[in-house]
């Protein structure tokens, strides 16, 4: 793999139409801070002009200069990070307009990729101010509770249903998985935490193991929110898994976010997107190991 494609994958880009430069990292001030920028390339053949909608036969369109777009990234090390994007710029000759190439990583007409909006829900899930959220993302304070008034990539459904359900559903399975293997015992909440927190318990001597019964509940509830939210999103739901699924671990660490319902923050929308990450984090660690 090449310097240019190993820079692809550090900064997380999968357009592959994005072309980077050589010697294309450089660290300047911009906006008074010093800032890191990626020089890189848009440019493709288009099916057709997105103005007239005339396909694009015998050279209807052509290449017509590019236009620069600054796009913010995901700050990497200690300098906010920019995407120093050079967009092709496209004429049509059928209606002699000029419109501008566009890349999956950030939405039109704005300047803040998808990957720093992941990252704001993301920690957004944490107990953290917007100043703190603002400055590791390196993004304003607006800019935060804006992607958090949207509800990010939040769905407009309501999910406390159905997470309440899974996790009732969860310790009902453990506790009768713990009665089985204990001769007829009952679990008690204190057991039931540390069964959740490291999925086996010692007793009487003996190890009792739960973790085939704890990843078929967490798999469960998360492949039924994921339907629910692929048919709320659509294809931007595609973009968030493979986006969650980069970025975090690959093994499931969160377990003790399903002791009770009322462990999850009292907002809905911490408590849904807290979650949906920990359950999509355990969906793709079911699918990748």
């Amino acid at each position: 793999m090449s310097i240019l494609n190993d820079i692809k994958v550090l900064l997380d880009i999968q357009d592959k139409n994005i072309i980077f430069e050589e010697n294309g990292v450089y660290i300047k001030n911009y906006k008074g801070y010093m800032s890191k920028f990626v020089s890189a390339k848009l440019t493709y053949i288009p099916t057709h002009c997105e103005k007239c909608g005339v396909k694009n036969d015998h050279y209807t369109i052509y290449k017509n200069g590019t236009k620069t777009s600054h796009i913010k990234l995901p700050m990497y090390g200690s300098y906010p990070t920019y995407l120093s994007l050079k967009k092709q710029r496209f004429f049509c000759k059928a209606c002699n307009k000029t419109f501008i190439a566009h890349t999956s990583i950030v939405d039109r007409h704005y300047f803040i990729s998808k990957n720093t909006k992941a990252k704001i829900l993301i920690k957004s899930t944490d107990a953290q101010s917007l100043t703190n959220i603002s400055k590791d993302c390196s993004v304003s304070t607006t800019t935060v509770q804006r992607v958090k008034e949207n509800n990010g990539f939040m769905p407009m459904t309501k999910l406390s249903g159905t997470i309440d359900d899974g996790v009732i559903n969860l310790t009902r399975d453990i506790r009768q998985a713990f009665k089985v293997q204990s001769g007829g015992a009952d679990l008690n909440e204190f057991h039931l935490n540390r069964v959740m927190q490291e999925e086996r318990l010692t007793y009487k001597g003996k190890t009792l193991d739960f973790e085939d019964v704890i990843h078929s509940s967490k798999k469960s509830i998360a492949m039924n929110i994921v339907d629910r939210l692929k048919n709320v999103w659509g294809e931007e739901s595609d973009f968030l898994w493979g986006s969650i699924g980069n970025r975090l671990p690959i093994h499931w660490t969160g377990v003790t976010y399903f002791k009770t319902s009322a462990y999850f923050p009292k907002q809905p929308f911490l408590r849904q997107s807290r979650f949906l990450l920990e359950a999509t984090l355990y969906l793709f660690s079911s699918l990748c190991i």
